[in-house]
């Protein structure tokens, strides 16, 4: 078969295979050449041919005898078809080039249509070959049409196979993708990287953004901490870089207020531990001196003593008088039982202040010196103070208690220090 070489749109030479492998192969014929022969419908890259030619992504299958059913029905075993077939594949200059008399030849060798009997392999062998196009991580438009018909030589519907190809593309973004967010490089290469990926795959910008949202997201709640951390700081750099994905892979944080809120709480949790205390106005009395890092509306709890039961006894006498008629004589007092449980003490304001810790309430105020705290406790909805001598309080917060608490540790270790 005589095979036209193209280079830069002008015929350069006609070859054999074997001769076009050999100066392919010492680089007189280059990558971005292109080759034709009798029966194709266009021109095609070169190294689709030599790589189609050279290596299939699978094995030649080892022929067994027929089995019984087989030889009553008079025909070849599944194996002496698809080696019969992969025999086709590989002396074809092109694995979809396989002309259909081939194939009805094929049949007739074997008496049965061996696409329709083989289907399960035949698929397999696409797959196989999707893979072998993704090797590289690009996809170009005459890989496309190379596995399309090859598709159609396999019997495989085109509209299937095409679906399978994106898939497969699909699937390979996402492990890059995911790959390159791992990587420690600044944020702007990765994105780069990435969109050089995208940009060799052919898909459509609508497939890769559905493709992008989950890898985002996942990445995402790694960094700020997910379920399992709530209390997760996020730095600048980190919040910066997260916000620069989110913009550089039209993931756009309104679309995800969750992972918004989360983000600006970050934020706010490494400035109250690292960063520059926020000062504040509060509407409380404040010394010489001392400024507002903190307030918010709280519930004030405090820990009492209440009594959870009583039980009744002590010595006594009885004496029947008659049946069913008796006289009690003796003591008879009761005993109460009690723990200590916090018991709200009214709504107010709680401000953080560089001294102290106020509460300014509808039924008590509360003021606490940062010096005389000997521990801070952190819940999911507050936090509790506790001091060295008098009532420790604890307060219920409705935004994050994280930021108070982290804040309060801080300026604790400062003003003991």
């Amino acid at each position: 078969m005589e095979i036209h070489i193209a280079r830069a749109g002008q015929v350069i030479d006609q070859v054999g295979l074997d001769e076009a492998r050999a100066r392919f192969a010492s680089g007189e014929f280059l990558e971005t050449d292109h080759y034709w022969h009798a029966g194709m419908d266009a021109w095609r890259a070169l190294p689709l041919l030599l790589a189609a030619h050279s290596k299939l992504p699978f094995a030649r299958p080892v022929p067994q005898p027929p089995s019984l059913l087989d030889r009553v029905l008079g025909r070849a075993s599944e194996t002496e078809c698809l080696a019969r077939l992969w025999d086709l594949l590989a002396a074809a200059p092109d694995p979809s080039a396989i002309a259909p008399e081939a194939l009805a030849a094929l049949d007739a060798a074997c008496r049965c249509n061996v696409r329709r009997r083989c289907a399960d392999t035949l698929r397999r062998w696409h797959e196989a070959h999707v893979g072998m196009v993704l090797a590289d991580g690009a996809v170009s438009g005459d890989e496309r049409g190379l596995i399309a018909r090859l598709a159609a030589a396999l019997g495989l519907p085109a509209d299937k196979a095409g679906r399978e190809l994106d898939a497969a593309c699909l699937r390979h973004h996402a492990e890059q993708l995911t790959l390159a967010l791992r990587d420690e490089r600044p944020t702007d290469e990765t994105i780069q990287a990435i969109r050089r990926i995208e940009s060799r795959l052919g898909l459509p910008e609508p497939a890769l953004a559905a493709s992008r949202a989950p890898v985002l997201r996942a990445h995402f709640e790694f960094l700020l901490g997910g379920k399992d951390n709530p209390a997760a700081a996020l730095s600048p750099a980190a919040a910066r870089a997260l916000r620069a994905y989110a913009a550089g892979f039209a993931f756009p944080l309104d679309n995800h207020p969750d992972l918004a809120a989360r983000l600006a709480a970050g934020e706010s949790r490494w400035q109250a531990e690292h960063g520059e205390l926020p000062v504040v106005e509060c509407d409380m009395i404040l010394g010489r001196g001392e400024v507002c890092h903190w307030t918010s509306e709280a519930e004030l709890f405090q820990m009492r003593r209440v009594t959870v039961g009583l039980t009744y006894g002590g010595p006594s006498v009885r004496i029947p008088i008659m049946r069913g008629l008796s006289w009690r004589m003796g003591s008879y007092r009761g005993m109460r039982h009690t723990e200590d449980r916090f018991v709200s003490a009214g709504q107010g304001v709680v401000a953080i202040t560089n001294r102290r810790v106020l509460f300014n309430g509808h039924l008590r105020n509360v003021a606490v010196k940062l010096e005389r705290v000997i521990d801070i406790t952190g819940y999911k909805d507050g936090f509790a103070v506790d001091q060295a001598t008098g009532i420790s309080p604890c307060f219920v917060v409705p935004g994050d208690p994280v930021v108070p608490f982290r804040m309060l540790n801080r300026l604790c270790r400062d003003a003991q220090s």
